[in-house]
């Protein structure tokens, strides 16, 4: 829209009915290590973002939840803080010295992690904000609305190439001038006529939301793959659960993983806590397990911007803002060559930057 282009958008269910309709909103770095071009397009998506929040917010009059809260990860050897110690000077160098990676002795915020939780002190980044994914996909949904057209509840069918068009099972057909797929786990199924070597599935999550009022100002935790996140109006969410063995529909389970029990560990200010709703759902993850974002090879008029799995909404704005420019020819945005569909189709199974 902000290109000047005339938009409309499909989607096969509400606003933030997929994959977007999550609870978590981690907004969290790579290491600050082994700098590629992944990395840096991450980190100059992340240090854009709050700005990115407060045009919609002027925009839409409504919030999206973003702070730039910071993250504390406790360290529980001696190997691990020296890895941390060591990742500082990369962090200065590689973070421009626009945002901080410290290792401290206590953390600074009393019981957050609990000491016996962090025995060789935490890490310290600011880079780390939050938002709240609803929020935001309601604020996007919105100005889309007063602007353009949006089509909700509507899977698409088929998208023909020849023709440019776009059929949905109603029967309704739209053409365009230009299609963009990014329909998470179910961009692949939409993209195998035309695209069949780019594959990838979706892969299960879960988290949780709970009440806990009065930490709406304390930094995300995270520790060995789960994440605590503050979020405005005395909540806070836990999760992300990842399932590879999960197909098709998932649905929310507290007893699988036992996530909540290694969440009340790292945080037992949430023992008690009550749950105002357990969430699940397929974040799309690509075959080679990075994002897939750019023009389609020979079709010079289709689009893909998925597998970002658990960085999507770190990158989104700038992918978006990156496909806009290559629509209309400017390209000021570099996309790595590792996430262009080509590279995805290329029988290397791995880049110097990919990230696992």
């Amino acid at each position: 829209l902000d290109a000047g282009l005339s938009v409309r958008v499909i989607d096969k269910g509400g606003i933030a009915a997929g994959a977007s309709g999550g609870v978590l909103g981690a907004l969290a770095p790579y290491a600050p290590d082994g700098w590629n071009a992944k990395k840096s397009f991450q980190f100059e998506a992340l240090a854009s973002l709050e700005q990115a929040c407060r045009r919609l917010e002027d925009a839409s009059g409504m919030t999206t939840g973003y702070r730039q809260c910071g993250r504390l990860q406790p360290l529980a050897s001696l190997a691990a803080r020296e890895r941390a110690e060591r990742r500082t000077g990369d962090a200065r160098a590689n973070w421009q010295g626009r945002f901080d990676w410290e290792v401290l002795d206590r953390p600074g915020f009393a019981g957050w992690p609990p000491p016996h939780e962090a025995p060789f002190g935490v890490v310290w980044d600011t880079l780390t904000a939050r938002v709240d994914p609803r929020r935001l996909t309601e604020v996007l949904g919105h100005i889309i609305s007063q602007r353009s057209d949006i089509v909700l509840a509507t899977p698409v069918a088929e998208i023909d190439p020849h023709t440019l068009s776009v059929l949905t099972l109603a029967g309704t057909r739209y053409t365009a001038g230009y299609v963009v797929i990014a329909a998470g786990a179910q961009t692949f199924p939409l993209l195998r006529p035309f695209a069949p070597g780019l594959r990838g599935h979706g892969v299960a999550g879960q988290a949780v939301l709970m009440v806990l009022s009065g930490r709406e100002d304390l930094p995300v935790l995270y520790d060995d793959g789960i994440y605590v996140v503050p979020h405005e109006g005395g909540r806070v969410a836990v999760g992300s659960t990842v399932d590879r063995s999960a197909e098709g529909p998932v649905a929310y389970d507290p007893n699988r993983n036992d996530f909540l029990g290694r969440a009340l560990a790292l945080c037992p200010a949430l023992q008690g806590a009550p749950i105002l709703e357990g969430w699940a759902g397929l974040r799309p993850n690509c075959a080679k397990r990075r994002p897939l974002v750019g023009r389609l090879p020979d079709t010079p008029t289709i689009f893909v911007a998925t597998g970002g799995y658990g960085i999507s909404f770190g990158i989104g704005e700038r992918v978006g803002a990156a496909i806009a420019e290559e629509i209309a020819g400017t390209d000021t945005l570099e996309v790595p060559e590792s996430f262009r569909p080509q590279s995805h189709l290329s029988s290397d199974q791995r880049l110097p930057d990919d990230v696992r």
